[in-house]
């Protein structure tokens, strides 16, 4: 699967769960903790493992571009 893909993949998953529990959060109460919880845990995520919002959050010209730049050599 590209990354575009991938990418159109995460979108449309998000906006199906955000709208189906925007729906339902007036009888089931918990989904707004649910719904923290789950942000909080994709920052934590996305903090220690940068790619992973790379792979969910850009497109393939956002990626091309960060991937032109100059790689800076580990020292050793």
């Amino acid at each position: 699967m590209s990354r575009n893909h991938r990418s159109w993949t995460f979108g449309i998953l998000f906006w199906v769960i955000l709208l189906t529990s925007g729906g339902l959060s007036g009888r089931y109460p918990w989904l707004d903790a649910t719904w923290f919880i789950g942000i909080m845990l994709f920052i934590v995520v996305v903090s220690v493992v940068p790619r992973f919002g790379q792979w969910a959050l850009w497109d393939d010209e956002q990626f091309k571009l960060w991937d032109a730049k100059p790689k800076s050599k580990a020292r050793g």
